[in-house]
């Protein structure tokens, strides 16, 4: 009869071969698929956490975030942008060290607690684009003499295609599309 066994009974069994059995923990660990390095924790949380209960599994989450704006302070700034609606984060943060408040927050740390609590509209960062040097409106180097056509892989934008430039200066090339 085949017995499917949790988690921590794995690891349990794998504590006890090591600590009963004298096997090598590198035996251990092939046998149970881990590194050794895996059993050598499953050791030690077995001597400190005592037992069974030190082998379940853990959460990840940290247990606290020393950088996390107090509640107290993010609380004063809540209620600073209830009284006045039309002050942003930059002003909440003059007004805060106007008081004294101490620690004081960022003006970035003021605007995702706004969001936070529905305070302000969370807008996406809009990128600025740079003009590629084969957009229509970029002005092209190239060595061709003045009056000749610029290549026709000169692109206006994503996929498209811009007509032929002229050369209009020693070494200066413009596309049509620019110059109309």
């Amino acid at each position: 009869m085949l017995v499917e066994l949790g988690v921590a009974e794995q690891r349990y069994r794998a504590v006890l071969e090591v600590l009963d059995e004298d096997a090598s923990v590198t035996d251990v660990a092939r046998r149970y698929g881990v590194a050794r390095q895996t059993v050598h924790g499953w050791l030690r949380r077995y001597a400190n956490d005592g037992g069974l209960g030190g082998l379940a599994d853990k959460s990840s989450r940290p247990e606290s975030c020393p950088h996390q704006m107090p509640p107290a302070v993010e609380a004063r700034v809540l209620e600073i942008r209830r009284a006045h609606p039309a002050w942003g984060p930059s002003r909440i943060v003059w007004q805060l060290e106007r008081e004294g408040r101490e620690p004081l927050p960022g003006r970035s740390s003021d605007h995702r607690a706004l969001v936070r609590h529905g305070l302000v509209a969370a807008k996406k960062r809009k990128r600025e684009r740079r003009s590629s040097p084969t957009s229509s409106c970029a002005v092209l180097r190239m060595r061709l003499p003045v009056g000749a056509a610029t290549p026709s892989h000169t692109r206006a934008g994503p996929g498209h295609h811009a007509p032929v430039g002229v050369i209009l200066a020693a070494g200066l090339a413009i596309s049509c599309a620019s110059v109309a």
